[in-house]
């Protein structure tokens, strides 16, 4: 199950909110016994930050590329594993 664009304003970062989304996602996974992904872009420290701190592990690097050479490195997360997996 992929997270997908998990933003937080900035004028409300800090509390709680992306937390309380994350938990969200990690929930609804759950549910339909998948185990949470996500990306985030290495220059986003903040949410790696977060991604850390709620326990998830980082899979690994990737280096997304679009077109007109345009990339960006990004870290795999891999949020709590279901029971069933």
């Amino acid at each position: 199950c992929v997270c997908a664009r998990l933003l937080v304003a900035p004028g409300v970062r800090r509390l709680g909110v992306g937390r309380s989304l994350l938990s969200a996602a990690e929930s609804h996974a759950a549910q339909l016994g998948l185990w949470p992904i996500l990306d985030v872009v290495t220059l986003h420290e903040g949410a790696i930050r977060l991604y850390e701190e709620c326990g998830w592990t980082c899979a690994g690097k990737v280096t997304a590329t679009f077109g007109q050479g345009f990339s960006v490195d990004e870290l795999v997360y891999l949020g709590p594993r279901p029971p069933m997996l």
